[in-house]
């Protein structure tokens, strides 16, 4: 008889060390910081192994599962919802009917067991996400990525958490609005990342981030293609990074040179650099041998920053005395990617918002997806500004333009779908996004009545 107790994050990797071939899995109700694993001593007693995991968050079921330590019997129950079907290694769909939890693969999945827990693992410290309005820099209106609060470590200054860093942020960008409303992009989202100040480069964090796709979510390596820095007349051809992803597997046809898009800066402005994007295939079509970034079947999840620069405001680049890595992957397309849809607005993080739209406006989803898509972005962006502890309110000027421009827009769709807009519709919808995201942040349970009101 066994039992092992501990943090999430601990837990994971004394699971994974533990489960060294494949098992049949139960899990029991409950359980939110802590599990049990028992009956080890029965793994084998059916010639297959059978461990009982009794108060492990669904979400955690899920990690174990795409990292292909866990295979499922049919019906087996998963606090409150089932899991049909057997899971296969190397299969990254994963086909499940869920309840009102729609927590499957999904959103708390990647807020306890995600790159940060994987990073942890790599001496990595998590830090608490910073507000969406920036606190000390009036140079953007809004954190547009999860490095925006660090810039003054990345510049130097020392953090108290030391210099391997990771968290999941909060991110605001309104410079593509013309575009929401599609099936991938977003006004706020949350980004995964981890960082290195002056601390590991290249290497490891390409090695890191490849591993935790195909080993972690066990992607497989095939429907992987990467983009790298082609160089210009101030900085060379990243070719460390080009031969990092060859040496792990990745074919010289699905690494692209490109310019523009892999040269990274958050502003005018500041630490810059060239990046290395990673790419999934998301389409059911046969993969093509070589990678065109252009081709809208292919969907980037994650990118790796690598932060060697400095640009000034006269445009000269230096050297930064210490190389910095910066990397995101956007919470909301991966979990469309996990859960097997092409359409972020079909997975678990934002289903139970579209169905409540489709309920109020009396007509389905698949009929009036743009206007739907728009109505649930902004008005989610809209409660992230509003509970902010900055206090915006909607004006003519900075932040207050934008949150009225998100809120009359959401109107406007609204009205499109004959919503009845003198009613309490918006309420609703801003109530059912609080109640998602209020055990992540504090701020939207304390600042709800003022988000409401907004």
């Amino acid at each position: 008889h066994f039992e092992h107790r501990c943090g999430d994050d601990i837990g994971q990797f004394a699971l994974q060390r533990v489960l060294n071939r494949p098992c049949f899995f139960r899990v029991g109700n409950g359980g939110y910081d802590i599990f049990a694993l028992h009956d080890l001593v029965n793994r084998h007693a059916d010639g297959l192994g059978r461990h009982v995991v009794k108060g492990c968050k669904p979400a955690f079921a899920h990690l174990l599962i795409s990292a292909g330590f866990i295979q499922i019997h049919d019906d087996v129950g998963v606090s409150g919802f089932k899991i049909r079907g057997r899971i296969v290694k190397g299969d990254v769909s994963v086909h499940a009917n869920s309840d009102d939890t729609q927590i499957h693969g999904g959103f708390t999945d990647f807020h306890s067991f995600s790159p940060p827990c994987h990073f942890i693992s790599k001496n990595h410290k998590q830090i608490p996400s910073a507000p969406v309005v920036p606190e000390n820099d009036p140079s953007v209106l809004f954190n547009t990525a999860g490095m925006m609060p660090l810039i003054p470590y990345l510049m130097g200054q020392t953090h108290p958490y030391g210099t391997r860093l990771c968290d999941y942020q909060k991110c605001i960008r309104t410079n593509d609005l013309d575009v929401i409303g599609n099936t991938t992009h977003h006004t706020f989202f949350e980004m995964l990342g981890n960082w290195s100040l002056g601390d590991y480069f290249k290497e490891e964090s390409i090695e890191w981030s490849f591993e935790f796709l195909t080993k972690h979510l066990n992607i497989p390596v095939e429907r992987l293609a990467v983009t790298v820095f082609a160089g210009n007349d101030l900085i060379p051809f990243d070719e460390e990074s080009f031969n990092k992803w060859k040496s792990l597997g990745i074919k010289e046809e699905r690494i692209a040179r490109t310019i523009e898009d892999n040269f990274w800066i958050a502003g005018e402005t500041g630490p810059c650099g060239p990046d290395t994007e990673i790419f999934y295939f998301r389409s059911n079509e046969e993969i093509p041998e070589k990678f065109d970034p252009e081709d809208e079947r292919w969907v980037e999840i994650w990118n790796n920053v690598f932060m060697g620069y400095h640009k000034d405001a006269n445009g000269i680049v230096t050297e930064l005395p210490k190389k910095n890595v910066d990397t995101g992957m956007g919470v909301e397309r991966t979990v469309a990617l996990l859960e097997g849809v092409k359409d972020n607005y079909e997975s678990s993080i934002w289903k139970d918002v579209i169905d409540l739209i489709s309920e109020i406006a009396g007509i389905p989803y698949e009929e009036n997806k743009t206007s739907m898509r728009i109505i649930a972005d902004h008005i989610r962006t809209a409660v992230f500004i509003s509970a902010d502890r900055a206090g915006i309110k909607p004006s003519n000027t900075d932040q207050g333009y934008i949150l009225r421009r998100l809120i009359r827009r959401a109107i406007r769709h609204a009205k499109k779908l004959e919503i009845d807009i003198n009613s309490n519709w918006e309420e609703k919808i801003a109530i059912a996004i609080m109640d998602k995201y209020k055990k992540y942040y504090s701020e939207i349970e304390t600042n709800q009545n003022i988000a409401l009101e907004v």
